[in-house]
Protein backbone atom coordinates (compact mmCIF):
# COMPACT_ATOMS: atom_id res chain seq x y z
CA UNK A 1 0.00 0.00 0.00
CA UNK A 2 3.19 2.50 0.68
CA UNK A 3 4.88 2.01 -2.33
CA UNK A 4 1.10 2.83 -3.90
CA UNK A 5 0.61 5.89 -2.28
CA UNK A 6 4.41 6.55 -2.62
CA UNK A 7 4.07 6.57 -7.01
CA UNK A 8 0.60 8.51 -6.40
CA UNK A 9 2.38 11.10 -4.75
CA UNK A 10 5.29 10.87 -6.64
CA UNK A 11 2.50 11.20 -10.24
CA UNK A 12 0.17 14.16 -8.56
CA UNK A 13 4.19 16.46 -7.77
CA UNK A 14 4.95 15.44 -11.12
CA UNK A 15 2.08 17.04 -12.34
CA UNK A 16 2.13 20.13 -10.34
CA UNK A 17 5.65 20.97 -11.66
CA UNK A 18 4.43 20.79 -15.01
CA UNK A 19 1.40 23.02 -14.00
CA UNK A 20 -1.33 20.39 -14.19
CA UNK A 21 -4.43 21.62 -12.14
CA UNK A 22 -8.26 20.38 -11.06
CA UNK A 23 -11.15 22.36 -11.18
CA UNK A 24 -14.63 22.59 -10.17
CA UNK A 25 -17.27 24.09 -12.66
CA UNK A 26 -20.29 25.27 -10.57
CA UNK A 27 -23.08 26.53 -12.78
CA UNK A 28 -25.55 28.58 -10.94
CA UNK A 29 -29.03 26.95 -12.93
CA UNK A 30 -31.26 28.41 -10.79
CA UNK A 31 -31.36 31.64 -11.73
CA UNK A 32 -31.09 33.13 -15.70
CA UNK A 33 -29.11 35.38 -15.84
CA UNK A 34 -30.04 36.79 -19.43
CA UNK A 35 -31.60 35.81 -22.56
CA UNK A 36 -30.65 35.91 -25.81
CA UNK A 37 -32.30 36.01 -29.13
CA UNK A 38 -32.81 32.61 -31.39
CA UNK A 39 -30.63 34.19 -33.85
CA UNK A 40 -28.31 35.39 -31.35
CA UNK A 41 -25.35 33.81 -33.33
CA UNK A 42 -25.30 35.44 -37.18
CA UNK A 43 -23.43 36.75 -39.94
CA UNK A 44 -22.43 39.14 -42.07
CA UNK A 45 -21.81 40.08 -45.68
CA UNK A 46 -19.91 43.13 -46.42
CA UNK A 47 -21.69 45.88 -48.90
CA UNK A 48 -18.24 45.73 -50.75
CA UNK A 49 -19.27 42.55 -51.85
CA UNK A 50 -22.04 44.50 -53.99
CA UNK A 51 -19.44 46.22 -56.05
CA UNK A 52 -17.92 43.66 -56.71
CA UNK A 53 -21.41 42.04 -57.71
CA UNK A 54 -20.78 39.35 -55.11
CA UNK A 55 -17.11 38.73 -55.70
CA UNK A 56 -17.14 35.21 -56.01
CA UNK A 57 -19.67 34.27 -53.81
CA UNK A 58 -22.45 32.40 -55.85
CA UNK A 59 -25.79 32.09 -54.11
CA UNK A 60 -26.98 29.14 -56.45
CA UNK A 61 -24.03 27.12 -55.18
CA UNK A 62 -26.22 24.20 -53.00
CA UNK A 63 -22.81 23.72 -50.85
CA UNK A 64 -22.88 27.47 -50.03
CA UNK A 65 -26.77 26.93 -49.36
CA UNK A 66 -26.20 24.17 -47.05
CA UNK A 67 -23.55 25.74 -45.11
CA UNK A 68 -25.82 28.49 -44.36
CA UNK A 69 -28.62 26.60 -43.16
CA UNK A 70 -26.25 24.96 -40.89
CA UNK A 71 -26.47 28.71 -39.10
CA UNK A 72 -30.13 29.12 -38.99
CA UNK A 73 -31.95 31.11 -37.97
CA UNK A 74 -29.77 33.74 -38.24
CA UNK A 75 -30.02 37.48 -38.98
CA UNK A 76 -28.01 38.02 -42.47
CA UNK A 77 -26.65 42.07 -41.72
CA UNK A 78 -25.46 43.60 -45.34
CA UNK A 79 -23.38 46.78 -44.44
CA UNK A 80 -20.34 48.22 -43.59
CA UNK A 81 -18.32 51.63 -44.61
CA UNK A 82 -19.66 50.85 -48.80
CA UNK A 83 -23.49 51.31 -47.25
CA UNK A 84 -22.66 54.69 -47.14
CA UNK A 85 -21.62 54.89 -51.07
CA UNK A 86 -24.88 52.36 -51.98
CA UNK A 87 -27.66 53.50 -54.15
CA UNK A 88 -30.93 51.14 -55.25
CA UNK A 89 -31.27 51.16 -58.69
CA UNK A 90 -34.87 50.18 -59.34
CA UNK A 91 -34.10 48.43 -62.51
CA UNK A 92 -32.88 45.85 -63.93
CA UNK A 93 -29.66 45.52 -65.77
CA UNK A 94 -26.03 44.37 -66.53
CA UNK A 95 -24.21 44.22 -62.76
CA UNK A 96 -20.34 44.96 -63.06
CA UNK A 97 -18.17 45.87 -60.37
CA UNK A 98 -17.94 49.06 -60.27
CA UNK A 99 -15.67 51.12 -62.59
CA UNK A 100 -14.07 52.73 -59.39
CA UNK A 101 -13.21 49.79 -57.33
CA UNK A 102 -10.37 47.59 -58.86
CA UNK A 103 -12.01 44.02 -58.23
CA UNK A 104 -10.32 42.38 -55.18
CA UNK A 105 -10.03 38.91 -54.18
CA UNK A 106 -7.54 38.41 -52.23
CA UNK A 107 -9.47 38.22 -49.00
CA UNK A 108 -6.71 40.40 -46.98
CA UNK A 109 -5.46 43.10 -48.59
CA UNK A 110 -8.93 44.80 -49.83
CA UNK A 111 -8.92 48.21 -48.35
CA UNK A 112 -9.91 50.92 -50.50
CA UNK A 113 -9.68 54.68 -50.01
CA UNK A 114 -13.26 55.17 -50.06
CA UNK A 115 -12.32 59.55 -49.90
CA UNK A 116 -11.96 58.70 -53.89
CA UNK A 117 -14.57 55.98 -54.25
CA UNK A 118 -17.98 57.38 -56.10
CA UNK A 119 -20.96 55.90 -55.00
CA UNK A 120 -21.90 52.67 -56.64
CA UNK A 121 -25.82 51.31 -57.03
CA UNK A 122 -27.32 47.93 -55.83
CA UNK A 123 -29.77 46.90 -58.73
CA UNK A 124 -32.95 45.04 -58.86
CA UNK A 125 -31.76 41.72 -60.01
CA UNK A 126 -28.99 42.15 -56.97
CA UNK A 127 -31.80 42.91 -54.09
CA UNK A 128 -33.23 39.91 -55.28
CA UNK A 129 -30.81 37.74 -55.27
CA UNK A 130 -30.04 38.72 -51.77
CA UNK A 131 -33.47 38.24 -50.68
CA UNK A 132 -34.36 34.90 -51.81
CA UNK A 133 -30.79 33.26 -50.58
CA UNK A 134 -31.76 34.49 -46.98
CA UNK A 135 -35.42 33.26 -47.18
CA UNK A 136 -33.99 30.42 -48.68
CA UNK A 137 -31.74 29.32 -45.85
CA UNK A 138 -34.06 30.75 -42.67
CA UNK A 139 -32.14 33.76 -42.66
CA UNK A 140 -34.06 37.45 -41.95
CA UNK A 141 -32.12 40.28 -43.91
CA UNK A 142 -30.90 43.05 -41.82
CA UNK A 143 -29.89 45.98 -44.41
CA UNK A 144 -27.25 49.07 -43.82
CA UNK A 145 -28.89 52.52 -45.76
CA UNK A 146 -26.91 54.75 -47.06
CA UNK A 147 -26.49 57.92 -44.03
CA UNK A 148 -25.12 60.15 -46.64
CA UNK A 149 -28.23 60.82 -48.90
CA UNK A 150 -28.52 64.32 -47.26
CA UNK A 151 -29.60 67.68 -48.60
CA UNK A 152 -29.15 70.74 -46.49
CA UNK A 153 -27.30 68.57 -43.72
CA UNK A 154 -30.68 65.81 -43.53
CA UNK A 155 -30.84 62.43 -44.49
CA UNK A 156 -33.32 62.62 -47.69
CA UNK A 157 -34.89 59.32 -47.39
CA UNK A 158 -35.59 59.21 -50.86
CA UNK A 159 -33.18 56.51 -52.25
CA UNK A 160 -34.30 54.32 -49.38
CA UNK A 161 -37.86 55.00 -50.29
CA UNK A 162 -37.25 53.75 -53.57
CA UNK A 163 -35.72 50.74 -52.46
CA UNK A 164 -39.11 49.90 -49.84
CA UNK A 165 -41.28 50.90 -52.99
CA UNK A 166 -39.78 47.80 -54.97
CA UNK A 167 -39.09 45.63 -51.83
CA UNK A 168 -42.70 45.90 -50.26
CA UNK A 169 -44.56 44.32 -53.46
CA UNK A 170 -42.05 41.59 -53.27
CA UNK A 171 -42.70 38.60 -50.99
CA UNK A 172 -38.96 38.17 -49.27
CA UNK A 173 -40.14 37.87 -45.81
CA UNK A 174 -39.50 40.13 -43.06
CA UNK A 175 -36.35 42.67 -43.31
CA UNK A 176 -34.47 44.98 -41.33
CA UNK A 177 -33.41 48.32 -41.09
CA UNK A 178 -29.92 50.40 -40.31
CA UNK A 179 -29.28 53.92 -41.34
CA UNK A 180 -25.20 54.55 -41.95
CA UNK A 181 -21.85 52.49 -40.64
CA UNK A 182 -20.01 53.39 -37.90
CA UNK A 183 -20.89 57.43 -38.03
CA UNK A 184 -18.29 58.19 -35.36
CA UNK A 185 -15.59 57.52 -37.77
CA UNK A 186 -17.19 58.68 -40.59
CA UNK A 187 -14.59 61.68 -41.28
CA UNK A 188 -11.82 58.50 -41.48
CA UNK A 189 -13.18 57.50 -44.52
CA UNK A 190 -15.84 60.32 -46.08
CA UNK A 191 -14.37 63.40 -44.58
CA UNK A 192 -17.50 63.95 -43.72
CA UNK A 193 -19.53 64.35 -40.12
CA UNK A 194 -22.87 63.60 -38.47
CA UNK A 195 -23.33 64.99 -35.60
CA UNK A 196 -25.10 62.54 -33.05
CA UNK A 197 -28.03 64.64 -32.55
CA UNK A 198 -28.55 64.95 -36.28
CA UNK A 199 -28.34 61.53 -36.78
CA UNK A 200 -30.86 60.84 -34.39
CA UNK A 201 -33.51 62.74 -36.12
CA UNK A 202 -32.34 60.84 -39.41
CA UNK A 203 -33.18 57.62 -37.27
CA UNK A 204 -36.66 59.09 -35.92
CA UNK A 205 -37.49 60.01 -39.84
CA UNK A 206 -36.75 56.72 -40.54
CA UNK A 207 -38.61 55.13 -38.31
CA UNK A 208 -41.36 57.53 -39.90
CA UNK A 209 -41.25 56.53 -43.55
CA UNK A 210 -40.74 52.05 -42.92
CA UNK A 211 -44.44 52.63 -40.62
CA UNK A 212 -46.43 53.79 -43.67
CA UNK A 213 -45.22 50.35 -45.06
CA UNK A 214 -48.05 47.63 -44.00
CA UNK A 215 -44.69 44.93 -45.95
CA UNK A 216 -42.70 46.24 -43.06
CA UNK A 217 -44.96 46.66 -39.84
CA UNK A 218 -42.98 43.51 -38.69
CA UNK A 219 -39.50 45.75 -39.49
CA UNK A 220 -37.39 46.45 -36.75
CA UNK A 221 -35.10 49.72 -36.92
CA UNK A 222 -31.50 49.30 -35.85
CA UNK A 223 -28.78 51.81 -35.20
CA UNK A 224 -26.31 53.30 -34.54
CA UNK A 225 -23.19 51.13 -35.31
CA UNK A 226 -21.06 53.04 -33.47
CA UNK A 227 -18.00 51.49 -33.40
CA UNK A 228 -14.53 50.73 -30.78
CA UNK A 229 -12.24 53.06 -31.19
CA UNK A 230 -8.81 52.65 -32.99
CA UNK A 231 -5.62 53.51 -31.34
CA UNK A 232 -4.76 55.93 -33.82
CA UNK A 233 -7.78 57.62 -34.32
CA UNK A 234 -7.67 60.27 -31.38
CA UNK A 235 -10.89 61.95 -32.46
CA UNK A 236 -12.94 59.04 -31.97
CA UNK A 237 -14.97 58.83 -28.93
CA UNK A 238 -17.56 56.69 -29.59
CA UNK A 239 -19.40 56.46 -25.96
CA UNK A 240 -19.85 60.34 -26.19
CA UNK A 241 -21.05 60.01 -29.72
CA UNK A 242 -24.04 56.73 -28.30
CA UNK A 243 -24.89 58.76 -25.19
CA UNK A 244 -26.08 61.90 -27.30
CA UNK A 245 -27.28 59.44 -30.16
CA UNK A 246 -29.34 57.81 -27.82
CA UNK A 247 -30.92 60.67 -26.01
CA UNK A 248 -31.65 62.28 -29.41
CA UNK A 249 -33.00 59.78 -30.89
CA UNK A 250 -32.97 56.34 -29.01
CA UNK A 251 -36.82 56.17 -28.80
CA UNK A 252 -36.56 55.16 -32.99
CA UNK A 253 -34.87 52.16 -32.31
CA UNK A 254 -35.51 48.46 -31.59
CA UNK A 255 -32.23 47.19 -30.91
CA UNK A 256 -29.25 49.84 -30.25
CA UNK A 257 -26.05 48.59 -32.40
CA UNK A 258 -22.22 48.89 -32.03
CA UNK A 259 -19.19 47.72 -33.62
CA UNK A 260 -15.99 45.80 -31.67
CA UNK A 261 -12.78 44.33 -33.18
CA UNK A 262 -9.77 43.31 -30.63
CA UNK A 263 -6.62 44.53 -32.82
CA UNK A 264 -5.49 45.78 -36.17
CA UNK A 265 -5.61 42.55 -38.28
CA UNK A 266 -2.95 43.68 -40.81
CA UNK A 267 -0.68 43.75 -37.42
CA UNK A 268 -1.47 40.86 -35.09
CA UNK A 269 0.04 37.57 -34.39
CA UNK A 270 -0.96 34.32 -33.00
CA UNK A 271 0.07 35.23 -29.89
CA UNK A 272 -2.94 38.23 -30.12
CA UNK A 273 -5.32 35.24 -30.42
CA UNK A 274 -4.47 34.25 -26.32
CA UNK A 275 -3.70 37.55 -24.87
CA UNK A 276 -5.97 37.60 -21.60
CA UNK A 277 -5.58 41.42 -21.93
CA UNK A 278 -7.94 41.27 -25.02
CA UNK A 279 -10.33 38.72 -23.77
CA UNK A 280 -10.93 41.36 -20.60
CA UNK A 281 -11.15 44.43 -22.63
CA UNK A 282 -14.03 43.33 -24.51
CA UNK A 283 -15.98 42.54 -21.59
CA UNK A 284 -15.53 45.93 -20.40
CA UNK A 285 -16.71 47.20 -23.52
CA UNK A 286 -19.84 45.04 -23.60
CA UNK A 287 -20.67 46.31 -19.75
CA UNK A 288 -19.72 50.31 -20.74
CA UNK A 289 -22.41 50.09 -23.70
CA UNK A 290 -24.78 47.74 -22.17
CA UNK A 291 -25.03 49.88 -18.71
CA UNK A 292 -24.98 53.29 -20.45
CA UNK A 293 -28.15 52.13 -23.20
CA UNK A 294 -30.01 50.56 -20.50
CA UNK A 295 -29.45 53.44 -18.02
CA UNK A 296 -30.92 56.30 -20.94
CA UNK A 297 -33.11 53.88 -22.90
CA UNK A 298 -34.42 51.59 -19.97
CA UNK A 299 -33.95 48.11 -18.82
CA UNK A 300 -35.68 46.46 -21.71
CA UNK A 301 -33.54 47.66 -24.52
CA UNK A 302 -31.89 45.35 -26.78
CA UNK A 303 -28.36 45.86 -27.17
CA UNK A 304 -27.23 44.12 -30.58
CA UNK A 305 -23.29 43.67 -31.68
CA UNK A 306 -24.03 44.65 -35.23
CA UNK A 307 -20.53 43.79 -36.55
CA UNK A 308 -17.92 41.82 -34.99
CA UNK A 309 -14.41 39.71 -35.34
CA UNK A 310 -10.93 39.35 -34.03
CA UNK A 311 -8.57 41.44 -36.42
CA UNK A 312 -10.12 44.55 -38.47
CA UNK A 313 -9.15 45.73 -41.71
CA UNK A 314 -9.93 42.09 -43.33
CA UNK A 315 -8.59 39.76 -40.27
CA UNK A 316 -5.61 38.15 -39.88
CA UNK A 317 -3.72 36.86 -42.77
CA UNK A 318 -3.43 32.50 -42.19
CA UNK A 319 -4.95 33.26 -38.64
CA UNK A 320 -8.05 34.24 -38.74
CA UNK A 321 -9.34 30.88 -41.03
CA UNK A 322 -7.63 28.56 -38.30
CA UNK A 323 -8.14 26.88 -35.21
CA UNK A 324 -6.39 29.54 -32.70
CA UNK A 325 -9.34 32.20 -34.04
CA UNK A 326 -11.88 29.78 -32.14
CA UNK A 327 -10.93 31.46 -28.64
CA UNK A 328 -11.71 34.76 -28.93
CA UNK A 329 -14.65 34.10 -30.81
CA UNK A 330 -15.95 31.32 -28.30
CA UNK A 331 -15.17 33.60 -25.33
CA UNK A 332 -17.22 36.54 -27.41
CA UNK A 333 -19.91 34.39 -28.12
CA UNK A 334 -20.12 33.65 -23.77
CA UNK A 335 -19.45 37.06 -22.57
CA UNK A 336 -22.08 38.61 -24.71
CA UNK A 337 -24.70 36.31 -23.69
CA UNK A 338 -23.97 36.94 -20.04
CA UNK A 339 -24.21 40.72 -20.30
CA UNK A 340 -27.25 40.41 -22.17
CA UNK A 341 -26.39 41.47 -25.48
CA UNK A 342 -28.91 39.67 -27.47
CA UNK A 343 -27.40 39.04 -31.00
CA UNK A 344 -24.26 39.21 -32.30
CA UNK A 345 -22.98 38.85 -36.06
CA UNK A 346 -19.37 37.67 -37.36
CA UNK A 347 -18.34 39.41 -39.85
CA UNK A 348 -18.06 37.90 -42.45
CA UNK A 349 -19.91 34.84 -43.46
CA UNK A 350 -17.45 35.16 -47.09
CA UNK A 351 -14.81 37.28 -48.11
CA UNK A 352 -12.18 38.75 -45.95
CA UNK A 353 -9.22 36.73 -43.83
CA UNK A 354 -12.33 36.32 -41.62
CA UNK A 355 -15.17 34.70 -43.35
CA UNK A 356 -16.52 31.45 -42.10
CA UNK A 357 -15.90 30.20 -45.61
CA UNK A 358 -12.58 30.65 -47.46
CA UNK A 359 -12.05 31.80 -50.76
CA UNK A 360 -12.99 28.63 -51.97
CA UNK A 361 -15.92 28.34 -50.39
CA UNK A 362 -15.21 25.77 -47.97
CA UNK A 363 -16.31 25.79 -44.49
CA UNK A 364 -13.25 26.93 -41.19
CA UNK A 365 -12.50 25.91 -38.34
CA UNK A 366 -14.57 28.67 -36.82
CA UNK A 367 -17.68 28.03 -39.09
CA UNK A 368 -17.58 24.24 -37.45
CA UNK A 369 -17.25 26.07 -34.10
CA UNK A 370 -20.34 28.69 -34.61
CA UNK A 371 -22.41 25.33 -36.25
CA UNK A 372 -21.22 23.29 -32.73
CA UNK A 373 -22.91 26.62 -31.00
CA UNK A 374 -25.84 26.69 -33.01
CA UNK A 375 -26.63 23.03 -32.84
CA UNK A 376 -26.44 22.95 -28.65
CA UNK A 377 -26.55 26.22 -27.18
CA UNK A 378 -30.19 27.96 -26.06
CA UNK A 379 -31.27 31.09 -25.35
CA UNK A 380 -31.44 31.30 -21.18
CA UNK A 381 -27.65 31.96 -20.04
CA UNK A 382 -26.34 31.07 -16.35
CA UNK A 383 -23.44 31.98 -14.36
CA UNK A 384 -20.57 29.79 -14.38
CA UNK A 385 -18.33 29.87 -11.47
CA UNK A 386 -14.79 27.92 -11.12
CA UNK A 387 -11.77 28.07 -8.31
CA UNK A 388 -9.24 28.74 -11.09
CA UNK A 389 -7.50 32.44 -13.13
CA UNK A 390 -8.53 33.77 -16.30
CA UNK A 391 -7.09 31.55 -18.62
CA UNK A 392 -9.90 28.60 -17.95
CA UNK A 393 -12.72 31.11 -19.19
CA UNK A 394 -16.50 28.57 -18.84
CA UNK A 395 -20.52 29.21 -19.96
CA UNK A 396 -23.24 27.64 -19.89
CA UNK A 397 -26.76 28.22 -21.31
CA UNK A 398 -29.74 26.17 -21.83
CA UNK A 399 -29.66 23.67 -24.40
CA UNK A 400 -31.08 23.54 -27.47
CA UNK A 401 -33.34 20.11 -26.36
CA UNK A 402 -36.17 20.25 -23.47
CA UNK A 403 -34.45 19.56 -20.39
CA UNK A 404 -30.85 19.85 -21.67
CA UNK A 405 -28.07 22.21 -20.24
CA UNK A 406 -24.67 23.02 -22.28
CA UNK A 407 -21.30 24.21 -20.77
CA UNK A 408 -18.56 25.57 -22.84
CA UNK A 409 -15.42 27.19 -22.50
CA UNK A 410 -11.56 27.43 -23.10
CA UNK A 411 -8.45 25.79 -21.44
CA UNK A 412 -5.75 29.06 -22.28
CA UNK A 413 -3.01 27.75 -20.45
CA UNK A 414 -0.04 25.48 -21.32
CA UNK A 415 -0.93 22.63 -18.89
CA UNK A 416 -3.41 20.43 -18.79
CA UNK A 417 -6.93 20.69 -16.56
CA UNK A 418 -8.89 18.44 -15.10
CA UNK A 419 -12.65 19.72 -15.11
CA UNK A 420 -15.04 18.74 -12.32
CA UNK A 421 -18.89 19.93 -11.68
CA UNK A 422 -19.84 21.37 -8.24
CA UNK A 423 -23.19 20.57 -6.21
CA UNK A 424 -26.10 18.37 -8.20
CA UNK A 425 -24.00 18.01 -11.61
CA UNK A 426 -21.29 16.43 -9.30
CA UNK A 427 -22.51 12.97 -10.19
CA UNK A 428 -24.52 13.15 -13.73
CA UNK A 429 -23.29 11.71 -16.79
CA UNK A 430 -22.53 13.62 -19.46
CA UNK A 431 -21.28 14.00 -22.98
CA UNK A 432 -18.18 16.12 -23.61
CA UNK A 433 -16.61 17.37 -26.95
CA UNK A 434 -13.15 18.04 -26.70
CA UNK A 435 -11.59 20.33 -29.66
CA UNK A 436 -7.87 21.03 -30.07
CA UNK A 437 -5.78 22.09 -33.26
CA UNK A 438 -4.41 19.01 -34.22
CA UNK A 439 -8.51 17.48 -34.61
CA UNK A 440 -9.32 18.22 -38.84
CA UNK A 441 -13.47 18.95 -39.06
CA UNK A 442 -14.79 18.38 -42.22
CA UNK A 443 -18.54 17.81 -41.44
CA UNK A 444 -20.56 17.99 -38.33
CA UNK A 445 -20.29 14.05 -38.02
CA UNK A 446 -16.56 14.51 -37.60
CA UNK A 447 -17.67 16.55 -34.38
CA UNK A 448 -20.88 14.14 -32.96
CA UNK A 449 -18.88 10.90 -33.31
CA UNK A 450 -16.41 13.03 -30.65
CA UNK A 451 -18.23 13.24 -27.63
CA UNK A 452 -17.90 10.80 -25.26
CA UNK A 453 -19.63 9.79 -21.51
CA UNK A 454 -17.85 10.78 -18.78
CA UNK A 455 -18.32 12.39 -14.81
CA UNK A 456 -15.55 14.20 -15.62
CA UNK A 457 -12.85 15.19 -18.08
CA UNK A 458 -9.31 16.48 -18.80
CA UNK A 459 -8.73 19.42 -21.21
CA UNK A 460 -5.55 19.52 -22.81
CA UNK A 461 -3.59 22.78 -23.39
CA UNK A 462 -5.08 25.18 -25.83
CA UNK A 463 -8.05 23.40 -26.15
CA UNK A 464 -11.92 24.12 -26.28
CA UNK A 465 -15.10 21.48 -24.39
CA UNK A 466 -18.62 21.73 -24.83
CA UNK A 467 -20.22 19.14 -22.31
CA UNK A 468 -23.93 18.05 -22.85
CA UNK A 469 -25.89 17.20 -19.78
CA UNK A 470 -29.69 16.16 -20.94
CA UNK A 471 -32.92 15.12 -18.85
CA UNK A 472 -31.86 17.33 -15.90
CA UNK A 473 -35.25 17.23 -13.98
CA UNK A 474 -33.66 19.89 -11.61
CA UNK A 475 -32.78 22.52 -13.96
CA UNK A 476 -36.02 23.99 -13.93
CA UNK A 477 -35.18 27.19 -16.35
CA UNK A 478 -34.58 24.22 -19.20
CA UNK A 479 -37.96 22.50 -19.58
Amino acid sequence: MSRLFLALFLFLLIREKYGYTNITLTVNYEKILAEVRKEFLSVSLDTHLIQLNWGGLNFENQRVQRYARNLAPAILRVGGTSADSLYFKPAFGKELASKNILPCYDPCNCDMDYKTVETFNMTARQWHQLANFAQRVGWTLLFDLNVLDRHNGSWTGKNAELLFDYASRKSVGPVYWQLGNEPNILPHFYNRSINPSTLGRDFLKLSTIVKKYKAFQQSLIVGPDVTHPKQDMNSSKPMKYLRAFLQAGGEALDAVSWHHYYFDGRQATADDFVNITHFDSFKEQAKLVCSETRRILGQKKSVWLTETSDGYGGGVRNLSQTFIANFLWLDKLGVSAQQGIELIVRQSFYHGCYGLLNPNLEPTPVYWLSVLHKRLVGTQVFNVSHNSGSKIRFYSHCGNRKSSLVVFGMNLNNFSVGVNFGKELAKVKFRVFIWTEDLVIKGFKDIQNKFVKDISFEMPPKSIAFVKFRKLVGVQACK
